[in-house]
């Protein structure tokens, strides 16, 4: 009778589990909870981000990416540009 019990319990925790990883495993379990930690962070930004720095900051990333650019393309192709002062006529 006991051996009956332990099989039937080991039966029930193997399905038990099943299910949880069935769900784990799903995107429509994980979805909400991704949905909810979005709505907290922008709640967060309005509050604790100053709105001027969501402008600024991507303006500061480009010009920094098009300067690393430019240094990556001298390097790569061993380029020496040189900025004169001098004016030349076009004509």
């Amino acid at each position: 009778m006991t051996g009956n019990k332990l099989r039937n319990l080991a039966d029930s925790l193997l399905e038990i589990f099943t299910i949880i990883k069935a769900c784990l495993t799903t995107i429509w379990f994980w979805l909400p909870i991704l949905y909810i930690f979005l709505f907290l962070f922008h709640l967060w930004m309005i509050f604790y981000i100053h709105p001027l720095t969501l402008f600024l900051f991507p303006c500061a990333l480009a010009i920094y990416s098009v300067y690393l650019d430019n240094k990556r393309i001298k390097a790569r192709y061993d380029l020496q540009i040189q900025l004169t002062t001098e004016n030349h006529d076009v004509y």
